[in-house]
């Protein structure tokens, strides 16, 4: 009996390639498309973060803060409390972006230092955002800033946070 030798031709091979690259990219591209929502959650989440930091209402270590010290967030009346537990809570994600929506406004100005909201103004703010992030907002008719709000809302802000993007030199 004969034994069949056994060859591969540049056929063959450049079939193989050819079906491993594209169930490949099948792959990636459905993983890709299934974690877009958890993505944008994470950004939303990171950029909730930073404001709070920058506006001192939660500290580095994760837990918020209420005058420099420790507090809890309270779903209720979303207003933040004082606390005595040592360590204090983290915070959590539903807690960090439920204060951002309670005490962080995004505003506009103009060169003069008219203030607007985005209604007033007749934008998006996500397509602002996701627009101009990168080159950052210091250049538009319509700058971007963001005040804080007293825990008891009052007419004036606690404290204004102002994006800053890039990164100096090496941007």
């Amino acid at each position: 009996m004969k034994e069949k030798k056994l060859s591969f031709s540049n056929k063959k091979s450049f079939a193989f390639v050819v079906i491993l690259c594209a169930s490949a990219a099948l792959i990636l591209s459905l993983v890709s498309e299934g974690l877009k929502t958890s993505q944008e959650n994470a950004k939303k989440l990171y950029r909730s973060k930073q404001l709070l930091l920058a506006a001192r209402l939660i500290g580095y270590e994760g837990h918020f803060l209420l005058d420099g010290k420790p507090a809890i967030f309270d779903a209720q009346t979303k207003k933040l409390l004082a606390t005595k537990e040592n360590p204090p809570p983290k915070a959590t994600s539903e807690a960090i972006l439920s204060l951002v929506e309670e005490r962080i406004l995004p505003r506009l100005t103009d060169e003069k230092g008219k203030i607007y909201t985005f209604q007033e103004a007749g934008l998006d703010f996500e397509i602002y955002l996701q627009t101009h992030e990168k080159l950052g907002y210091a250049h538009l008719p319509y700058k971007l800033v963001y005040f804080v709000t007293e825990d008891p809302p009052s007419p004036k802000p606690y404290g204004y946070i102002l994006p800053v993007n890039g990164y100096g030199l090496w941007d």
